[in-house]
């Protein structure tokens, strides 16, 4: 008994000083996205370039993260079996659009971390407004895409990403969340 005590004792100091009050946002709980902007521990990430790709988007609904020359050749070749993304090559007027040739992206993977993000959204007239957070701490990467709907029709709209950032580091997680606003 006497034993059992002194190891509860034990582990509560240890938990007690382990626990301390400046540790790092946890990636997962951030609790509230609405004011992440607020949060001292994230910062916005502006050194953004769009790149064309030719990846079907059916391979990357929802948001991916690409971080070499071979993941994006796996995804091309993916594509290659998408008889849509072949009908749309091979019937589209302007021929520099995409082929069915391997094409070495024009990202240096070394540095950038490519990021492809696909969402349907039905109808409302949306505008869109994406922004990337990196946490200072740990390095991670939230892709928030905040939607803002002005009406209830239904015709379907997409919204269509495809971006490099930097690479902060080779362990960088990266997230993507939303936030729905209805203005009507």
């Amino acid at each position: 008994m006497k034993k059992s005590m002194i190891f509860c004792a034990v582990m509560f100091a240890v938990l007690f000083v382990s626990c301390k009050q400046e540790q790092a946002t946890q990636f997962l709980s951030v609790t509230d996205k609405h004011n992440i902007a607020n949060d001292t521990n994230w910062v916005e990430v502006t050194d953004i370039d769009t790149v064309k790709v030719c990846i079907s988007d059916k391979l990357y609904k929802n948001g991916i993260s690409v971080n070499s020359e071979l993941e994006y050749k796996n995804l091309f070749e993916e594509t290659l079996k998408d008889e849509n993304y072949l009908w749309f090559v091979r019937n589209h007027p302007d021929k520099t659009i995409c082929t069915e040739e391997y094409q070495i992206p024009p990202i240096n993977f070394t540095d950038r971390i490519l990021i492809l993000y696909r969402s349907p959204f039905g109808g409302g007239q949306p505008v869109f407004k994406r922004k990337i957070f990196k946490h200072q701490i740990t390095s991670e990467i939230l892709f928030l895409l905040e939607t803002t709907y002005f009406s209830e029709t239904l015709e379907n709209s997409f919204f269509n990403d495809n971006i490099t950032i930097p690479r902060f580091s080779h362990s960088s997680q990266i997230k993507f969340d939303t936030i729905l606003r209805f203005n009507y």
